[in-house]
């Protein structure tokens, strides 16, 4: 079962100085923990929740899921019992940057609620008054149960910091996990803090030191700020 509070996600550019060149992959294992993206010429390498122990040093296990990409041969680099602890110790050679970090938490339904007063059904309207971005499916036109902070950019792909949403609806429309476990869950609403390049300057691999608590605490300011306004 997923923790009800943690990191969903963690997306790094990786070095093209040692890419390989011909590599064509871009779901790393199975269970998409690792996938690989274009970003214009740089490359992403994200790495979700299911592939961190909240209880780890973070900075560790992101140089292990680095050192598949060097098993695959997805980075030429020598393969030896000590490569794992060089990543570990010489990250720069391997990641120029951290362009995402994104905070998770579970709840129960009587424990969150939307004042439906404080939300606009476009995103122009929802800067204007100072409220919540209520998502509307452009093709459907369906009025959906999933909430946006305002500071999105309307003609950019650039993401909302905050978004409050129905989990048990998207995990059963997904159906990847169990209907029966989907639903026994009790914490069925999911909010997230979405932290990436475009909508703020504190990620950085020195801030992803130590366990989840560490890296929570790290950054708890900056979240209380995101959810005050």
């Amino acid at each position: 079962m997923r923790p009800n509070e943690g990191i969903d996600k963690i997306g790094l550019v990786l070095n093209p100085i040692f890419l390989n060149k011909e590599n064509k992959k871009r779901h790393i294992d199975p269970f998409n923990r690792l996938s690989l993206h274009k970003a214009g010429p740089y490359t992403i390498f994200t790495v979700t929740q299911e592939y961190f122990n909240p209880f780890i040093d973070y900075q560790v296990q992101l140089a292990f899921a680095i050192y598949e990409l060097v098993k695959l041969g997805i980075i030429d680099f020598p393969d030896t019992i000590f490569t794992p602890y060089f990543i570990y110790k010489n990250h720069g050679w391997f990641v120029l940057n951290v362009v995402a970090l994104e905070f998770y938490s579970s709840w129960a339904r009587d424990e969150i609620g939307i004042d439906h007063d404080m939300t606009e059904k476009t995103l122009d309207a929802a800067k204007e008054n100072g409220c919540l971005y209520q998502y509307v499916n452009k093709e459907t036109k369906e009025v959906t149960d999933t909430f946006y902070s305002n500071d999105k950019a309307i003609n950019r792909y650039d993401r909302s910091s905050f978004i409050v949403y129905d989990k048990q609806k998207k995990d059963i429309r997904d159906n990847q996990i169990s209907h029966d476990v989907v639903m026994n869950n009790p914490k069925s609403i999911r909010t997230e803090f979405r932290l990436y390049s475009d909508n703020t300057s504190w990620l950085h691999w020195d801030n992803l030191r130590g366990d989840y608590q560490a890296i929570f605490n790290r950054h708890k300011d900056l979240l209380a700020v995101i959810y005050s306004n």
